[in-house]
């Protein structure tokens, strides 16, 4: 049985979110990711997860491939990343800092409830996205007081846009 978000009734999948990251808008990220590197599929991604979750038993994850999996994180999920925190909490970020983040991530804590949920998500690269958009955004708000107050005065415009309209 596949769960489904009670307000669109379309499959989810992500734990945090609820983002069904098949359609037009994954179609259109996968499409705007470098052509000179061959994208990764969802299996190799998770090769990589179980590679790390078992490096410290002596199997070592090269650098290049480490590069090479932050290089896939920027073009393939730095953009929505960018987009849902700049939309979340108003604040940008930097793609390849979100690339250093999703390999950081993996290297602290790879026995977590999230990297068990990469190894089995149908799109681990849409829950990469998800997780990534919830440590950012704690991440901002507990870093900077003024956050909330910045999320609270853009609902209240959105509220006296609504009321305009």
């Amino acid at each position: 049985m596949v769960a489904s978000s009670s307000t669109t009734g379309r499959p989810t999948h992500s734990p945090h979110t609820g983002t069904d990251w098949r359609g037009p808008e994954r179609d259109a990220l996968l499409r705007s990711c470098a052509v000179d590197e061959q994208l990764w599929d969802a299996a190799r991604l998770r090769e990589l997860v179980r590679r790390v979750d078992t490096s410290w038993r002596g199997e070592d994850v090269p650098d290049d491939e480490r590069a090479a999996f932050r290089r896939q994180v920027r073009d393939r999920v730095g953009p929505v990343v960018q987009a849902r925190v700049l939309e979340s909490v108003g604040a940008v970020v930097d793609t390849d800092g979100v690339a250093a983040l999703a390999d950081a991530l993996l290297d602290d804590g790879c026995s977590e409830d999230e990297h068990r949920w990469l190894l089995v998500s149908p799109d681990p690269w849409a829950y990469l996205a998800d997780w990534l958009v919830a440590v950012v955004g704690r991440s901002y708000r507990r870093a900077d007081g003024t956050p909330r107050a910045r999320a609270k005065e853009l609902k209240r415009l959105e509220k006296a846009l609504r009321s305009e309209a």
